[in-house]
């Protein structure tokens, strides 16, 4: 027996299973909560749940990462759905980050060119900026 969820999903129901959608804040994504027919309890990611049951297979969680093809986390849909290694997850989600930001700067006490990573930390109204903690101290001794 086949129903439609939320968002026009759809979820196959296994007799004497019940099948519990809900939204988890702190991830930002959708979750299905089951109770089993043995009365244990299993919590998973609905973009799984969906590919695993539509598919009817038993992903390996450690070997197979279930991947949003659109990027949004929301649209479970079995269309956007696919399987990635580990690595390829991983490989995908980097190569969307932005780079971060460098500052480039010549030391006062040596001269020696420097660039640096800014790692979210604002330029502050700073004159000096040194290549190592002894110019720094060479500058203020």
């Amino acid at each position: 027996m086949y129903k439609v969820g939320r968002l026009g999903v759809l979820i196959k129901m296994y007799e004497d299973c019940k099948v519990y959608e809900y939204f988890h804040k702190p991830t930002g994504r959708w979750r299905v909560y089951l109770i089993l027919p043995d009365g244990s309890r299993k919590y998973m990611n609905r973009a799984r749940y969906n590919y695993e049951y539509f598919w009817d297979i038993k992903l390996d969680p450690k070997t197979q990462h279930v991947d949003h093809i659109d990027e949004n986390p929301l649209n479970d849909n079995i269309k956007n759905l696919q399987i990635l290694t580990p690595k390829e997850n991983t490989e995908k989600r980097v190569a969307k980050e932005k780079p971060p930001i460098q500052h480039t700067f010549n030391c006062p006490t040596c001269g020696k060119e420097k660039t640096v990573p800014l790692n979210g930390v604002r330029l502050r109204k700073q004159k000096n900026f040194f290549c190592s903690v002894s110019c720094s101290n060479k500058r203020k001794g």
